[in-house]
């Protein structure tokens, strides 16, 4: 059993999450403003939990309007952002998204074409939001239930801040070092779904198309600009467009994917509950524990029984 908790997979939470949901322009179910009144909040009552999440997950859209080629600073000096209910993913659509690390000072930034950002809980944190041509910049936060977006001033709550930015390169979401276990072992059929990577394939943008599959552990897909059709079942529009998002829950057969990579960036992320990604001191602790085999996150088999990728029972992380 390794000693280094980084987070518990433990007390799971019990899941009234639907297979499939659309995170829409214009679905959400309220609408506040926070940041001053910089940013327009619009928040959906479904959220969602894996199945072995600890606790509920909840999306919501932050909308910044300003001149094209602006900049907005959200959460300046003296106040912050603080993530003490958890981690953090921002899908953003922004020209440029600037994390600056309230303690330190430290900036981070991410282009449109990274797309995906992952903040680490207890952080807090400024951001900028670099607007593009049409004026909005949208950021797609998912991230703990009991997530507030009210501005803090405390400092003594803040926490190092740790951030992965897109697919490429060191410090990148692309895989998720967790020592993850095919189960049952033999109930899916695989094909090119990133066996390569050295941890579990978690970011894969900007995809193409795809033959009909599920998931392991869930996924969410953004699409930043174009479309993408996904043929779920039961779902009468199953296309979502710029600044849109889907969640599929794990186990949940669907497609094919559909979508032209030349006309559409869909960014799609296989762990889509951000209390299981490892920050960056964490994966350097689990370099011990990693299976020999990569845990794959698509099977394209609809077998009777659908496989899923979890931690062994004997390994704590």
């Amino acid at each position: 059993m390794l000693s280094s908790r980084v987070f518990a997979l433990v007390g799971v939470v019990a899941s009234t999450t639907p297979d499939v949901f659309y995170y829409r322009n214009h679905n959400h179910d309220q609408s506040s403003e926070i940041a001053g009144g910089l940013a327009t909040l619009r928040e959906w009552e479904s959220g969602f939990t894996m199945f072995d999440s600890t606790q509920p997950i909840k999306v919501q859209r932050l909308e910044v309007t300003g001149a094209p080629g602006s900049s907005v600073q959200l959460y300046p000096e003296p106040s912050h952002l603080s993530l003490a209910a958890g981690p953090m993913y921002f899908f953003s659509n922004a020209t440029t998204l600037t994390v600056e690390d309230k303690t330190t000072g430290t900036s981070h930034s991410a282009s449109a074409d990274d797309c995906v950002v992952w903040i680490s809980q207890s952080s807090c944190v400024h951001l900028t939001v670099e607007i593009g041509t049409t004026g909005v910049a949208s950021l797609m936060a998912v991230t703990a239930l009991e997530h507030e977006w009210d501005a803090s001033t405390a400092n003594d709550e803040c926490g190092a801040l740790e951030i992965l930015i897109g697919g490429e390169g060191a410090g990148s979401l692309r895989d998720n070092n967790v020592p993850y276990e095919l189960t049952p072992a033999d109930a899916c059929e695989v094909s090119g779904t990133h066996r390569d990577t050295p941890g579990y394939s978690n970011l894969d943008e900007p995809i193409g198309p795809l033959a009909a599959h599920y998931h392991t552990r869930g996924a969410l897909y953004y699409v930043q600009y174009g479309s993408a059709k996904f043929n779920d079942a039961n779902v009468e529009d199953d296309t979502i467009t710029g600044g849109e998002m889907r969640f599929v829950n794990a186990a949940v057969w669907y497609g094919p994917e559909e979508m032209d990579r030349s006309s559409t960036f869909c960014a799609s992320v296989h762990e889509a509950d951000p209390f299981a990604v490892l920050s960056p001191s964490a994966r350097a602790k689990m370099q011990a524990a990693k299976p020999a085999a990569q845990c794959p996150f698509a099977c394209f088999g609809e077998d009777a029984t659908m496989a899923v990728c979890k931690l062994p029972t004997e390994v704590n992380v």
